[in-house]
């Protein structure tokens, strides 16, 4: 996911905003978009902020956010509240890093 949107944004900034099908990669964000609002890097991959962000960044880049409505409706609400990392990040001591090392071990 963090690979399209850096790709995306570089293809945006030499002048070539639509090298890549939009509908390709509108079709790519979305398979990794989860019920809870966050994606995953690749379809079938749990969410995780860094690609929920960076999925948010495509989405705006792309204009699709009608396309997400779309897709699930009242999907940017729940992209904003992405309860499962959020509501974790507020009541752990030190944000998300002790959720993210307990996924690893």
């Amino acid at each position: 996911m963090s690979g399209i949107y850096w790709g995306l944004t570089a293809l945006n900034h030499l002048g070539h905003p639509h090298a890549l099908p939009r509908e390709g990669l509108l079709q790519f964000v979305l398979a990794c978009l989860h019920d809870n609002g966050g994606f995953g890097a690749a379809p079938g991959h749990d969410p995780h902020m860094l690609y929920t962000v960076s999925a948010v960044q495509i989405m705006a880049t792309l204009d699709a956010w009608d396309e997400l409505e779309k897709h699930m409706t009242g999907g940017r609400e729940k992209i904003g509240r992405c309860e499962s990392w959020t509501d974790r990040c507020r009541t752990s001591s030190d944000g998300c890093q002790s959720l993210q090392a307990s996924k690893i071990q």
